[in-house]
Protein backbone atom coordinates (compact mmCIF):
# COMPACT_ATOMS: atom_id res chain seq x y z
CA UNK A 1 0.00 0.00 0.00
CA UNK A 2 2.63 2.81 0.66
CA UNK A 3 3.66 1.99 -2.94
CA UNK A 4 0.75 2.81 -4.38
CA UNK A 5 0.86 6.26 -2.80
CA UNK A 6 4.41 7.00 -3.67
CA UNK A 7 3.01 8.49 -7.33
CA UNK A 8 0.69 11.02 -5.30
CA UNK A 9 3.50 11.69 -2.65
CA UNK A 10 6.18 12.85 -5.39
CA UNK A 11 3.22 14.80 -7.38
CA UNK A 12 1.98 16.30 -4.11
CA UNK A 13 5.81 17.23 -3.10
CA UNK A 14 6.49 19.07 -6.74
CA UNK A 15 3.18 21.03 -6.46
CA UNK A 16 4.56 21.81 -3.01
CA UNK A 17 7.72 23.44 -4.11
CA UNK A 18 6.40 24.37 -7.33
CA UNK A 19 3.63 26.81 -5.11
CA UNK A 20 6.47 27.99 -2.87
CA UNK A 21 8.81 28.56 -6.17
CA UNK A 22 5.70 30.48 -7.75
CA UNK A 23 5.24 32.76 -4.40
CA UNK A 24 8.44 34.44 -5.12
CA UNK A 25 6.61 36.12 -7.64
CA UNK A 26 5.55 38.67 -4.70
CA UNK A 27 9.14 39.65 -4.98
CA UNK A 28 9.10 40.49 -8.90
CA UNK A 29 10.01 44.61 -7.64
CA UNK A 30 13.40 43.33 -6.51
CA UNK A 31 15.49 40.33 -9.44
CA UNK A 32 14.69 39.41 -12.88
CA UNK A 33 14.43 35.58 -12.28
CA UNK A 34 11.55 36.56 -9.72
CA UNK A 35 9.96 39.19 -12.34
CA UNK A 36 10.20 36.43 -15.03
CA UNK A 37 8.10 33.94 -12.91
CA UNK A 38 5.18 36.65 -11.76
CA UNK A 39 3.94 36.52 -15.69
CA UNK A 40 2.56 32.88 -15.34
CA UNK A 41 0.11 33.12 -13.28
CA UNK A 42 -2.72 31.61 -14.83
CA UNK A 43 -0.50 28.82 -15.39
CA UNK A 44 0.15 28.26 -12.11
CA UNK A 45 -3.64 28.56 -11.08
CA UNK A 46 -3.87 25.24 -13.38
CA UNK A 47 -0.88 23.45 -12.70
CA UNK A 48 -2.06 23.95 -8.69
CA UNK A 49 -5.48 22.50 -8.29
CA UNK A 50 -4.50 19.07 -9.45
CA UNK A 51 -2.17 19.01 -6.51
CA UNK A 52 -4.36 20.42 -3.59
CA UNK A 53 -7.10 17.72 -4.53
CA UNK A 54 -4.15 15.04 -4.54
CA UNK A 55 -2.70 16.94 -1.25
CA UNK A 56 -6.11 16.86 0.23
CA UNK A 57 -6.77 12.90 -0.72
CA UNK A 58 -3.58 11.63 0.56
CA UNK A 59 -4.16 14.10 4.01
CA UNK A 60 -1.20 16.39 3.63
CA UNK A 61 -1.96 19.39 5.74
CA UNK A 62 1.01 21.12 5.54
CA UNK A 63 1.17 20.83 1.36
CA UNK A 64 -2.70 21.76 1.11
CA UNK A 65 -1.64 24.94 3.17
CA UNK A 66 1.11 25.93 1.04
CA UNK A 67 -1.33 25.06 -2.12
CA UNK A 68 -4.31 26.66 -1.40
CA UNK A 69 -2.09 30.15 0.26
CA UNK A 70 -0.43 30.18 -3.51
CA UNK A 71 -3.89 29.62 -4.86
CA UNK A 72 -4.81 32.53 -3.37
CA UNK A 73 -2.23 34.37 -4.21
CA UNK A 74 -2.41 34.18 -7.74
CA UNK A 75 -5.93 34.25 -8.09
CA UNK A 76 -6.07 37.53 -7.02
CA UNK A 77 -3.84 39.22 -9.36
CA UNK A 78 -5.66 37.40 -12.14
CA UNK A 79 -9.05 38.38 -10.68
CA UNK A 80 -7.79 42.13 -11.26
CA UNK A 81 -7.84 41.57 -14.54
CA UNK A 82 -11.34 40.66 -14.75
CA UNK A 83 -12.69 43.68 -12.62
CA UNK A 84 -13.01 47.36 -14.13
CA UNK A 85 -10.53 49.66 -12.53
CA UNK A 86 -11.43 51.94 -10.11
CA UNK A 87 -9.77 55.26 -11.35
CA UNK A 88 -12.56 55.19 -14.14
CA UNK A 89 -12.57 58.26 -16.45
CA UNK A 90 -14.26 61.32 -14.56
CA UNK A 91 -15.60 62.46 -18.00
CA UNK A 92 -17.41 59.13 -18.88
CA UNK A 93 -20.91 60.03 -18.83
CA UNK A 94 -20.07 63.39 -20.94
CA UNK A 95 -21.71 64.02 -24.53
CA UNK A 96 -18.39 65.51 -25.83
CA UNK A 97 -16.11 63.22 -26.97
CA UNK A 98 -14.68 61.83 -30.01
CA UNK A 99 -14.62 58.52 -30.56
CA UNK A 100 -11.59 56.51 -32.08
CA UNK A 101 -9.94 53.43 -32.47
CA UNK A 102 -6.06 52.32 -32.31
CA UNK A 103 -4.52 49.32 -32.81
CA UNK A 104 -0.94 47.83 -31.79
CA UNK A 105 0.83 45.36 -33.60
CA UNK A 106 4.53 43.65 -32.85
CA UNK A 107 5.17 42.52 -36.54
CA UNK A 108 7.99 40.49 -35.73
CA UNK A 109 11.14 41.45 -37.92
CA UNK A 110 11.75 38.32 -39.86
CA UNK A 111 7.25 38.41 -40.74
CA UNK A 112 6.90 38.87 -44.23
CA UNK A 113 2.96 38.32 -43.86
CA UNK A 114 2.24 42.01 -46.05
CA UNK A 115 -0.98 40.95 -47.06
CA UNK A 116 -2.33 39.63 -44.15
CA UNK A 117 -1.75 42.45 -41.82
CA UNK A 118 -2.65 44.95 -44.35
CA UNK A 119 -6.04 43.23 -45.11
CA UNK A 120 -6.89 42.87 -40.93
CA UNK A 121 -6.00 46.94 -40.78
CA UNK A 122 -8.94 47.47 -43.40
CA UNK A 123 -10.63 45.41 -41.45
CA UNK A 124 -10.61 46.96 -38.10
CA UNK A 125 -10.14 50.39 -39.63
CA UNK A 126 -7.96 51.94 -36.91
CA UNK A 127 -7.66 55.85 -36.65
CA UNK A 128 -4.13 55.18 -34.92
CA UNK A 129 -1.65 52.28 -35.34
CA UNK A 130 1.49 51.36 -33.12
CA UNK A 131 4.14 49.03 -34.91
CA UNK A 132 6.70 47.26 -33.21
CA UNK A 133 9.75 45.00 -34.46
CA UNK A 134 9.19 47.82 -38.00
CA UNK A 135 11.88 47.08 -39.82
CA UNK A 136 12.76 48.74 -43.14
CA UNK A 137 10.89 46.23 -45.19
CA UNK A 138 7.61 46.40 -43.38
CA UNK A 139 8.52 50.41 -44.11
CA UNK A 140 8.44 49.71 -47.65
CA UNK A 141 5.04 47.61 -47.30
CA UNK A 142 3.00 49.87 -45.07
CA UNK A 143 4.11 53.27 -46.22
CA UNK A 144 3.39 52.42 -50.35
CA UNK A 145 0.05 50.36 -48.72
CA UNK A 146 -1.69 52.10 -46.20
CA UNK A 147 -2.47 55.43 -48.15
CA UNK A 148 -5.23 55.97 -45.74
CA UNK A 149 -2.54 57.15 -42.98
CA UNK A 150 -0.67 60.14 -44.40
CA UNK A 151 0.72 61.30 -41.04
CA UNK A 152 3.61 58.61 -39.87
CA UNK A 153 6.58 59.07 -37.51
CA UNK A 154 8.77 55.56 -39.08
CA UNK A 155 12.22 54.61 -37.29
CA UNK A 156 12.96 51.40 -39.03
CA UNK A 157 15.68 49.17 -37.94
CA UNK A 158 17.37 45.97 -38.95
CA UNK A 159 17.13 44.39 -35.45
CA UNK A 160 13.75 43.80 -33.29
CA UNK A 161 13.58 47.88 -31.80
CA UNK A 162 12.10 49.46 -35.01
CA UNK A 163 9.26 51.53 -34.38
CA UNK A 164 6.50 53.35 -36.16
CA UNK A 165 3.19 55.49 -35.38
CA UNK A 166 0.21 55.84 -38.13
CA UNK A 167 -2.31 58.16 -38.17
CA UNK A 168 -5.76 59.31 -39.78
CA UNK A 169 -5.52 62.41 -37.86
CA UNK A 170 -2.67 64.59 -38.55
CA UNK A 171 0.45 64.30 -35.84
CA UNK A 172 0.66 67.95 -35.17
CA UNK A 173 4.07 67.06 -33.16
CA UNK A 174 6.30 63.92 -32.21
CA UNK A 175 9.35 62.10 -32.97
CA UNK A 176 11.13 59.25 -32.24
CA UNK A 177 13.22 59.38 -29.12
CA UNK A 178 15.34 57.67 -26.96
CA UNK A 179 14.38 58.32 -23.45
CA UNK A 180 17.62 57.08 -21.77
CA UNK A 181 21.13 56.24 -23.38
CA UNK A 182 19.71 52.15 -21.99
CA UNK A 183 16.59 52.39 -23.33
CA UNK A 184 15.32 51.69 -26.71
CA UNK A 185 13.38 54.53 -29.15
CA UNK A 186 9.77 55.49 -28.23
CA UNK A 187 7.27 57.59 -30.12
CA UNK A 188 5.94 60.28 -28.30
CA UNK A 189 3.36 62.53 -30.41
CA UNK A 190 0.07 64.79 -30.36
CA UNK A 191 -2.48 64.22 -32.55
CA UNK A 192 -5.61 66.67 -33.67
CA UNK A 193 -8.53 64.74 -33.80
CA UNK A 194 -11.58 66.63 -34.56
CA UNK A 195 -11.99 68.97 -32.23
CA UNK A 196 -9.46 68.12 -29.50
CA UNK A 197 -5.77 66.33 -29.26
CA UNK A 198 -4.46 63.43 -27.88
CA UNK A 199 -1.49 62.30 -27.08
CA UNK A 200 0.41 59.21 -27.88
CA UNK A 201 3.40 57.18 -26.67
CA UNK A 202 4.20 53.85 -28.73
CA UNK A 203 7.15 51.77 -26.58
CA UNK A 204 8.79 48.22 -26.95
CA UNK A 205 10.67 48.01 -23.63
CA UNK A 206 13.60 45.33 -23.54
CA UNK A 207 12.27 41.65 -22.66
CA UNK A 208 13.57 40.89 -19.50
CA UNK A 209 16.02 38.17 -20.96
CA UNK A 210 19.42 40.03 -18.83
CA UNK A 211 19.65 41.68 -15.61
CA UNK A 212 20.76 44.87 -18.06
CA UNK A 213 17.86 44.54 -19.90
CA UNK A 214 15.33 43.63 -17.29
CA UNK A 215 16.87 47.30 -15.41
CA UNK A 216 16.14 49.01 -19.30
CA UNK A 217 12.73 48.42 -19.76
CA UNK A 218 11.71 49.29 -15.89
CA UNK A 219 13.83 52.44 -16.20
CA UNK A 220 11.89 53.14 -19.84
CA UNK A 221 8.51 52.24 -17.79
CA UNK A 222 9.18 54.82 -15.11
CA UNK A 223 10.31 57.13 -17.99
CA UNK A 224 6.63 56.86 -19.67
CA UNK A 225 5.42 57.26 -16.46
CA UNK A 226 6.45 60.26 -15.67
CA UNK A 227 5.87 61.77 -18.63
CA UNK A 228 2.18 60.48 -18.61
CA UNK A 229 1.58 61.92 -14.91
CA UNK A 230 2.66 65.34 -15.75
CA UNK A 231 0.40 65.20 -19.01
CA UNK A 232 -3.21 67.22 -18.37
CA UNK A 233 -5.01 66.00 -21.77
CA UNK A 234 -6.26 63.45 -22.90
CA UNK A 235 -3.56 60.15 -23.51
CA UNK A 236 -2.89 56.64 -24.61
CA UNK A 237 0.23 54.75 -24.32
CA UNK A 238 0.43 51.39 -26.36
CA UNK A 239 3.04 48.85 -27.37
CA UNK A 240 4.55 46.06 -26.41
CA UNK A 241 5.60 46.15 -22.85
CA UNK A 242 7.18 42.78 -22.06
CA UNK A 243 5.50 42.82 -19.11
CA UNK A 244 2.39 41.18 -17.92
CA UNK A 245 -0.08 43.04 -15.69
CA UNK A 246 0.92 40.65 -12.89
CA UNK A 247 4.40 42.35 -11.97
CA UNK A 248 5.70 44.77 -9.55
CA UNK A 249 6.77 47.47 -12.29
CA UNK A 250 3.80 47.15 -14.53
CA UNK A 251 1.85 48.01 -11.88
CA UNK A 252 4.12 51.01 -10.88
CA UNK A 253 3.94 52.34 -14.70
CA UNK A 254 -0.01 52.27 -14.22
CA UNK A 255 0.11 53.75 -10.12
CA UNK A 256 2.90 56.78 -11.41
CA UNK A 257 1.72 57.50 -14.40
CA UNK A 258 -2.18 57.73 -13.37
CA UNK A 259 -2.97 55.46 -16.40
CA UNK A 260 -5.06 52.18 -16.53
CA UNK A 261 -5.26 48.86 -18.57
CA UNK A 262 -7.69 49.00 -22.01
CA UNK A 263 -8.30 45.73 -21.78
CA UNK A 264 -9.42 45.74 -17.49
CA UNK A 265 -12.58 44.22 -17.08
CA UNK A 266 -12.81 42.41 -19.75
CA UNK A 267 -10.82 39.20 -19.11
CA UNK A 268 -7.44 38.46 -19.79
CA UNK A 269 -6.13 39.00 -23.23
CA UNK A 270 -2.91 36.46 -23.61
CA UNK A 271 -1.05 37.98 -26.55
CA UNK A 272 2.49 36.09 -26.78
CA UNK A 273 4.15 33.64 -27.92
CA UNK A 274 1.17 32.76 -30.36
CA UNK A 275 1.42 29.39 -32.23
CA UNK A 276 0.73 26.96 -29.47
CA UNK A 277 -2.38 25.90 -30.12
CA UNK A 278 -4.20 24.46 -27.48
CA UNK A 279 -1.79 24.56 -24.83
CA UNK A 280 -1.99 27.32 -22.05
CA UNK A 281 1.06 29.43 -22.12
CA UNK A 282 0.43 32.68 -23.89
CA UNK A 283 0.66 35.56 -21.70
CA UNK A 284 -0.86 39.40 -21.59
CA UNK A 285 2.29 41.54 -22.78
CA UNK A 286 1.04 43.94 -25.41
CA UNK A 287 -1.42 47.13 -24.06
CA UNK A 288 -3.02 49.30 -24.80
CA UNK A 289 -3.08 52.40 -21.78
CA UNK A 290 -4.98 54.78 -20.92
CA UNK A 291 -5.61 57.92 -18.63
CA UNK A 292 -8.63 59.22 -16.99
CA UNK A 293 -9.19 62.05 -20.00
CA UNK A 294 -10.65 58.43 -22.00
CA UNK A 295 -12.79 55.54 -21.62
CA UNK A 296 -12.87 51.92 -23.13
CA UNK A 297 -15.64 50.84 -25.31
CA UNK A 298 -14.44 47.91 -26.41
CA UNK A 299 -10.91 45.61 -26.40
CA UNK A 300 -10.45 42.50 -28.25
CA UNK A 301 -7.22 40.80 -29.69
CA UNK A 302 -6.09 38.82 -33.16
CA UNK A 303 -3.78 36.36 -34.23
CA UNK A 304 -2.32 36.46 -37.58
CA UNK A 305 -0.08 34.32 -39.44
CA UNK A 306 3.82 35.47 -39.09
CA UNK A 307 3.78 37.22 -36.07
CA UNK A 308 4.52 35.43 -32.76
CA UNK A 309 2.07 38.39 -30.89
CA UNK A 310 -1.83 39.00 -31.52
CA UNK A 311 -2.72 42.27 -32.58
CA UNK A 312 -4.77 44.32 -29.99
CA UNK A 313 -7.05 47.23 -30.64
CA UNK A 314 -9.34 49.19 -28.58
CA UNK A 315 -12.10 51.43 -29.51
CA UNK A 316 -11.79 54.27 -27.30
CA UNK A 317 -13.70 57.58 -26.67
CA UNK A 318 -11.67 60.64 -25.77
CA UNK A 319 -12.96 63.42 -23.81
Amino acid sequence: MPNNRMPARLLVLAATLGALLSLTALFSQHHQLFDIISHFRVQYIILLIPGIIVAIAIKRLISVVILFTALAVHLYAVTLSWLPESMQSDLAGSDDFTQITVLNSNLLLVNTEYDTQVEYIRLINPDIIAFQEYTHAWDRELTRRLTDYPYTITSPTNGAFGIALFSKYPITTGEAEKLSPTTPEVIDARIALENREIRVIAAHPHPPASVEMYESRNELMMLVAERSVKHKGAMIVMGDFNSTPWTAHFSNLLTEGKLRNASAGSGIHPTWPTGLKGIPFLIPIDHVLINPRVSVKHFDTKELPGSDHRNIWSRLNVY
